[in-house]
């Protein structure tokens, strides 16, 4: 099956495949926060500066009010230790959250949750480079919306380009489009249609 053509996955399919990922990587973001978090608690004792202020640490304080989905977070970060410590805190957590986000350039965790599986437009496996980029796109759109101040227009922005997927054929998403990716399914399909492994075409529902 290395180059072969997969039933094109379904928009249900699509849509199950995004939310998972989207879980996953929330988790994993949390989880980078958090351990940022005690990294920087860490680094201030050391170093005896008041790095994470009452309220101000991230992943902690009032909620709502402070967190790695808040710009005032990562200000509040910078006001309070060297240049280098805010953007390289909010660096790791995003690189972190890229990779889960991508499996190390696997496939993403909605892809093995959903047995999906990205190939080229020929049917030929994908590199690692070209899931990498698939994950990285949204994210960038994200953190454009976070820099803008405001969490939900990251996720429009990030959301906007996945739209595609409901009025192409092909189920491709802009995301896909650019990484040159075609998401197809290993799951048998179930009903009154039998398709072959090799067939690119498949009910869109």
């Amino acid at each position: 099956m290395n180059d072969q053509l997969l039933p094109d996955a379904t928009r249900g399919e699509r849509v199950r495949s995004a939310a998972a990922t989207v879980g996953a990587t929330v988790v994993v973001g949390i989880g980078a926060t958090l351990v940022v978090g005690i990294g920087l608690f860490v680094y201030g004792v050391v170093t005896k500066q008041d790095i994470l202020t009452t309220g101000t640490a991230v992943g902690f304080g009032s909620p709502g009010q402070y967190g790695p989905d808040n710009a005032s977070s990562w200000h509040a970060i910078a006001a309070n230790s060297p240049t280098w410590v805010a953007p390289v805190s909010l660096g790791l957590v995003l690189l972190i959250s890229w990779l889960g986000s991508c499996r190390f350039g696997h496939g993403t965790p909605g892809d093995g949750f959903m047995s999906l599986t990205a190939r080229t437009t020929h049917g030929a496996p994908v590199p690692r480079w070209r899931n990498m980029l698939r994950t990285a796109l949204p994210l960038a759109l994200f953190v454009a919306g976070l820099a803008l101040g405001s969490i939900w227009v990251g996720v429009v922005l990030a959301a906007l380009p996945w739209l595609t997927a409901f009025v192409r054929s092909d189920r491709r998403t802009a995301y896909d489009l650019v990484s040159g990716v075609r998401v197809g399914t290993n799951a048998p399909v179930k009903g009154d249609y039998e398709w072959k492994v090799d067939s690119p075409s498949r009910p869109s529902a």
